[in-house]
């Protein structure tokens, strides 16, 4: 699995993230300085979480110190030529602690051609105030630029012929240059039998330029070429808060646990329309796009604002360490409203109900069967311009995951996992009147799906 693709959906879409299980909408992607690692949870290991999404959830896992301090320093060649310097630190200071680093290329190149630089420093400073209180900060800054992006598609129903390696088709005062800056506070606490966890998180991504070069070529390698140029803009801010307070206690063989939580998020996405330079025609093979002068952008801007709200009620059941019982409720209102760059404005509000329910009985120390059921919400978008209905925001779907599974672990390190899933949501597209709805179901299911997990 990774971030992207799982179970056959896309995670991006449905905005299903976490760091250390904490609630997260993120504008940009978190880097290496700042993380130990990444899990995608899916079925079972999912639906014990607070939140949990029907086609999983990513979770970002942050650094943590070392018991001994140090400073590492490394320079060296990665892929294609590009030149690195990183650095990582580990300090503990009593009840501080700072874990984190930089990773500095000053040349940078890919697999494209392309050629520039980049930047990413981060940390996460800890403090435990007092016993079963901990307060972490992240912030993490990630700036990159290169000569600009280019893509090649087929004309004339052929295959283009091989691209030269490592060579850039972009003119050259084309560039692309963004920033992504992630910040955030992570707070839990333990007093009289509750615990409080707290998170709040923005997340930054900001496009300095975007030079998109598109070009078109048939098989013998005949092409021509356009340039795409949007402006410098915020292209998404995300603004997001969690508070989480749980309750456990006994009732002889019984353990219970209450949770109550808040979360929200706020979303702005940066739309613009794109300036159009021809480039002409030229031999995909032996020469390149012809030199043309360049163009200032101008043109239009809009905006795509998402409010989200949930309020959740969850309840955990356990016997004896031999049955796990956990469901939960949540109540979702979603506010989407969309200013095109062409002036047409949109909103969708919608108020939604979504469970999760799952169940896990340890038949021997080693074996385990479970079985889960989750909802979830997951945004749709706008309608596209091709449309009849363009532009209007479309509202969200309920996805919905069923799964029975059996897990054995072979070794303290290493366990097995088989297990029978079925993940549906409902799917967008044209209708027989040229407007964009809701026209089907997508539904991705797994029989004998073996995984092996190591553990630590």
């Amino acid at each position: 699995y990774t971030e992207s693709q799982v179970r056959g959906f896309d995670l991006n879409d449905s905005g299903a993230y976490r760091i250390d299980d904490a609630y997260f909408s993120r504008g940009g992607a978190l880097d290496d300085t700042v993380l130990s690692g990444v899990s995608v949870r899916v079925g079972v290991n999912a639906a014990r979480l607070p939140y949990p999404a029907p086609s999983g959830v990513v979770n970002y896992r942050l650094r943590e110190a070392g018991p001994a301090n140090e400073l590492r320093l490394g320079t060296g060649f990665r892929d294609f030529g590009t030149r690195g310097v990183q650095g990582d630190v580990s300090l503990r200071a009593g009840a501080l602690s700072l874990a984190g680093g930089f990773v500095w290329s000053p040349v940078r190149r890919y697999a494209q051609g392309y050629r520039g630089s980049s930047l990413i420093a981060g940390g996460v400073a800890a403090w435990t105030i007092a016993p079963g209180h901990r307060l972490a900060a992240l912030p993490s800054v990630n700036e990159r630029q290169y000569d600009g992006d280019y893509y090649v598609i087929a004309s004339a129903g052929a295959m283009p012929p091989n691209l030269r390696k490592l060579h850039q088709y972009s003119p050259g005062w084309a560039r692309t240059a963004a920033t992504t800056t992630n910040l955030g506070l992570l707070y839990r606490g333990e007093f009289g039998g509750f615990a409080l966890d707290a998170s709040a998180f923005r997340s930054i991504w900001t496009i300095g330029n975007a030079d998109n070069t598109l070009i078109s070529s048939d098989g013998q390698g005949n092409a021509t070429a356009v340039t795409l140029r949007t402006p410098k803009r915020t292209y998404r801010l995300s603004n997001t808060g969690e508070i989480r307070l749980a309750r456990a206690f006994d009732t002889g063989k019984l353990a219970h646990q209450l949770t109550l939580s808040l979360r929200g998020r706020h979303t702005v996405t940066g739309l613009t329309s794109a300036l159009t330079t021809s480039l002409g025609a030229f031999d995909l093979v032996s020469g390149d796009p012809p030199d043309v002068p360049e163009r200032p952008w101008s043109g239009s801007r809009g905006e795509d604002v998402v409010e989200q709200y949930t309020v959740s009620a969850g309840y955990d059941l356990t016997w004896r360490e031999r049955v796990q019982l956990r469901l939960a409720m949540h109540r979702t209102r979603y506010d989407k409203a969309a200013h095109s760059p062409s002036g047409v404005a949109s909103e969708h509000v919608s108020n939604t109900t979504n469970y999760n329910v799952s169940a896990v009985v340890n038949l021997t120390r080693r074996l385990s069967l479970f079985a889960s059921w989750v909802t979830g919400l997951e945004e749709s978008g706008s309608a596209p311009a091709s449309a009849i209905n363009r532009e209007e925001v479309l509202p969200p779907v309920e996805a919905e995951q069923l799964e029975f599974g059996a897990r054995y672990a072979l070794s303290p390190r290493l366990t097995l996992i088989a297990a029978l899933f079925d993940v549906s949501k409902p799917s967008q597209g044209f209708r027989l009147d040229r407007t964009v709805g809701i026209v089907g179901k997508g539904r991705h299911r797994g029989r004998g799906a073996w995984e092996a997990r190591r553990v630590g």
